[in-house]
């Protein structure tokens, strides 16, 4: 989500950092790298946080997940028991996901829909790790009612798993710094007549929008939007993963938090590995002034 006043626009509202942390001037976060020399007419857009945002969920997601045990291990506290657990149960899955999907719905271009899609089928090792829990943790579901009851453990165990690969791949996917790169331009006198090499296009003409767009090899890609604010136009340059998250594509792969257990919560790349595609902007931006109201000058420390 973009700062709603047009002097916190680029460098974020301080509200979503701890003061003592909070980006400009000499301080910056530990996830925040320099570009090289050759982006100096670009400027980092700092989005707010996806992170620290998803930190309620998980807790009552996990209340709900024990909550869901009660009726199992003491019956006829309830009318039904194992619908009681069923809701908790299915409760638990909701509120841990429904959260970061609406994050993902607040970025620029993202989408509640994309993020979900990702988290279920988005890559061959979550893909594994869902088909092993969620298909044993069905096929011990019906065995506890054909077979022996005793087996509804099983199946609660493995959906536990899945619920902590969720748990994992949720805040791996929204743990990168969230930001994007824009350099003010003239749109009368922007050149767009030649595709960047290896880019694809999406609009003969500037806009408001996707105009050219680069596929990584990884589910990856890398955007060149337009972008208006307060009179003026931008170039944005994104990065955004596969999930539709904007991530930083400026940012220090190693300071990024990465929670895993095993396969549990296997994401796919986020920001390590683009050197080679990151040395110089995808088009020619001549360096011209930033409207004022956008860049205010730094308070006094």
């Amino acid at each position: 989500m973009e700062a709603g006043l047009d002097e916190h626009w680029v460098d974020g509202d301080p509200r979503w950092w701890p003061r003592s942390q909070t980006p400009g001037g000499g301080r910056r976060a530990d996830t925040e790298v320099e570009p090289p020399e050759s982006w100096v007419a670009w400027r980092r857009q700092r989005l707010q946080p996806p992170l620290p945002r998803f930190i309620h969920a998980p807790a009552w997601s996990v209340l709900l997940l024990v909550c869901s045990l009660f009726p199992l291990a003491f019956p006829g506290r309830t009318p039904d028991d194992q619908t009681v657990a069923l809701v908790l149960f299915l409760g638990s899955f909701f509120i841990l996901l429904i959260q970061p999907m609406l994050i993902a719905n607040q970025q620029p271009d993202g989408s509640m829909i994309r993020w979900k899609l990702w988290l279920l089928f988005g890559d061959k090792a979550g893909l594994a790790v869902l088909a092993v829990t969620a298909g044993g943790g069905l096929l011990a579901f019906v065995a506890h009612i054909v077979v022996d009851v005793r087996l509804g453990w099983a199946s609660y165990a493995l959906f536990v798993l899945l619920w902590l690969h969720f748990l994992y791949r949720s805040a791996n996917s929204l743990a990168p710094p969230s930001a994007r790169w824009l350099a003010p331009i003239e749109v009368a006198s922007q050149d767009l007549s030649e595709c960047p090499e290896g880019w694809q296009r999406r609009s003969q003409f500037w806009k408001r929008g996707p105009i050219f767009v680069r596929k990584l090899g990884d589910g990856r890609q890398l955007e060149l939007y337009g972008v208006s604010r307060a009179g003026a136009d931008f170039f944005a340059f994104h990065l955004r993963h596969p999930s539709g998250l904007l991530h930083d594509p400026f940012a220090n792969a190693e300071a990024v938090v990465t929670l895993r257990a095993g396969p549990l919560g296997v994401c796919g790349p986020r920001v390590a590995g683009l050197e080679s595609e990151l040395t110089a902007p995808p088009i020619s931006v001549p360096e011209i002034d930033w409207p004022a109201v956008l860049v205010p000058p730094l308070e006094e420390e």
